[in-house]
C-alpha cells in the first residue's frame, strides 16, 4: 500500500502467521522470521542499565525565543549527515493540518526546516547528531521569533526531499520553546 509508517529508529523482530490461519492479532503471528532494522531517530532513547523512566528516555530539547536555536545530542539508529529536522506542531504526514511553526528559521521558504544534521560520534548502534536552523543560511532572521511553546521535533532522512511538512512525519522528540 502506500500508507506511509512512521516507528521509531531501532531493532524489530518479525514474526510471521501461515496463510489459512486467522492472522489478525498480534499473538497469530508466533514464528520468528528474522529481524527487521529501521534507520531512524529514537523517540525513546536506549537504557542500557535499565534505570531510566520512561521520562528521562524521551527525547527533548530547550531553545530560547530571539536566539538561534541548535540542539546536540539528538539520537537513532544509523542517523547520517544531512538528516533533517522540523519543528511543527505534530508530525502527521497528512496535511490537511497545518502543522509548521511560523517564525522559526529555516533554509527554505517553508518555516522550522532544520539545516542538514550533522552526526557527531557513533556509540555501538546508537548515532549521535546535532542540528541548527537558519545557521549555514536562511530566508529569515536567524533568531527564533516563534511563541514559545512545547513543539514536536519531525524527522526526515537524507536522500528524501526534505523540503515540505510532509515529509518530517516521524516523532522525534519535544521542542521546548523558552520566551
Amino acid at each position: 500500500g502506500t500508507q506511509v509508517i512512521t516507528p521509531q529508529g531501532g531493532l524489530y523482530r518479525l514474526c510471521w502467521c501461515a496463510f489459512n490461519y486467522n492472522c489478525t492479532l498480534p499473538q497469530d503471528f508466533q514464528t520468528d522470521a528474522g529481524a527487521h532494522v529501521v534507520v531512524g531517530p529514537y523517540l525513546e532513547r536506549p537504557d542500557p542499565t535499565g534505570f531510566l523512566t520512561l521520562e528521562e528516555r524521551l527525547q527533548h530539547f530547550t531553545c530560547y525565543a530571539n536566539a538561534v536555536c541548535t540542539i546536540t545530542g539528538f539520537q537513532g539508529r544509523h542517523l547520517m549527515s544531512g538528516d533533517k529536522l522540523m519543528v511543527k506542531s505534530d508530525c502527521r504526514p497528512d496535511w490537511e493540518y497545518n502543522t509548521t511553526v511560523v517564525y522559526w528559521p529555516s533554509q527554505t521558504y517553508v518555516w522550522g526546516i532544520s539545516d542538514p544534521g550533522f552526526a557527531s560520534h557513533v556509540d555501538e548502534d546508537i548515532t549521535y547528531q546535532s542540528y541548527a536552523w537558519g545557521v549555514a543560511s536562511t530566508t529569515s532572521s536567524r533568531e527564533v521569533k516563534a511563541e514559545g511553546a512545547y513543539y514536536r521535533l519531525c524527522w526526515c532522512a537524507n536522500g528524501y526531499s526534505c523540503t515540505r511538512p510532509q515529509d518530517f512525519s516521524v516523532d522525534a522528540g519535544t521542542l521546548k520553546l523558552v520566551g
